[in-house]
């Protein structure tokens, strides 16, 4: 099975405008793993941290894993603007990555899906910035020297390639598998939104003083981004979750988690998005854990939720 993370690692290891920022650590200073090395110097340049953090095969495509990756971008005390121009060429090379076939598999599809964020280490004073991707990859074929090619173009396939190719159709975000000589659709990856287009619908809310739960949409749907402002001094935590109804606080697992900092806006542009199969909750909280309870004051933050 493909790891993502580590696909995703030498992916930007081959990308100059990234790896010329990241000064003389080892290593390429790009590591798949959930803890830094020991060596790990920030003052010798920052460092990108990767690591799966969630994700499923995909149901209908034998070999193809949808991973949630997070990236990690850590630099120096206060070299915030540093780690911040690391993500950003991070993000211009990976966001919107489609077919590129490398040594340890082949990434089909990179998106952001949330993020990017700022954080402090408390113990080291080292500062991060982190986001979310959603990453659709596939193993490279070891018993065959034929490698399965991505391929993607407006409208269905017309031409066989060859069996396990994968087309996708950037018109209706169908999926297709070319099995037995012929093109099989197997999906659908929808067509999100970006630039001056918008989501069908918008849930907006200011917060009422508990954990306002709610229910969003009671079938299945896409949340393709949001912009929320926490008007405290301290962070307030915007769970979504995979539910028809209204979340039970304490007991329902969020599918997302939105951390917004005192006095910050987490802003996410329509994008092509994530999917709730049964239908899309939310619950406001004052608190990290998933299954946390603190009620949020009256006039604490003003959340809109972007979904299909």
């Amino acid at each position: 099975m493909i790891d993502a993370a580590v696909v995703v690692r030498e992916y930007l290891l081959s990308q100059p405008e990234v790896t010329s920022l990241l000064g003389t650590n080892a290593n390429g200073s790009i590591y798949a793993a959930y803890d830094l090395p020991e060596h790990f110097n920030p003052t010798l340049g920052p460092a990108i941290q990767l690591f799966r953090a969630g994700g499923h095969s995909h149901i209908e495509i034998s070999g193809l894993l949808d991973a949630r990756v997070q990236i990690r971008v850590w630099a120096d005390v206060e070299e915030y603007t540093t780690a911040s121009t690391v993500y950003g060429a991070i993000n211009d090379a990976l966001h919107g990555l489609c077919g590129a076939t490398l040594t340890d598999g082949t990434i089909v599809r990179a998106l952001e899906v949330e993020g990017p964020l700022e954080m402090t280490d408390p113990e080291t004073g080292w500062v991060a910035m982190y986001a979310f991707y959603q990453v659709m990859g596939r193993a490279n074929g070891s018993s065959t020297p034929y490698t399965p090619q991505f391929y993607e173009g407006y409208g269905p396939p017309t031409t066989l390639d060859n069996n396990d190719d994968i087309y996708y159709d950037e018109a209706s975000g169908n999926l297709w598998e070319q099995v037995a000589g012929s093109w099989v659709l197997v999906g659908n990856i929808p067509v999100g939104g970006g630039g001056s287009e918008m989501p069908s619908s918008v849930y907006h809310k200011v917060a009422a003083s508990g954990v306002n739960a709610a229910n969003i949409k009671a079938s299945s749907g896409i949340v393709t981004g949001w912009n929320i402002f926490n008007d405290t001094e301290f962070p307030i935590y915007v769970r979504l979750f995979n539910l028809a109804t209204a979340p039970t606080v304490g007991s329902s697992e969020p599918l997302q988690t939105i951390a917004i900092q005192g006095g910050e806006t987490a802003e996410a542009p329509p994008n092509p998005g994530v999917t709730y199969s049964t239908g899309i909750a939310i619950a406001i909280t004052g608190g990290l854990p998933d299954l946390d309870g603190t009620s949020v004051t009256a006039n604490s933050c003003v959340v809109d939720i972007f979904y299909q």
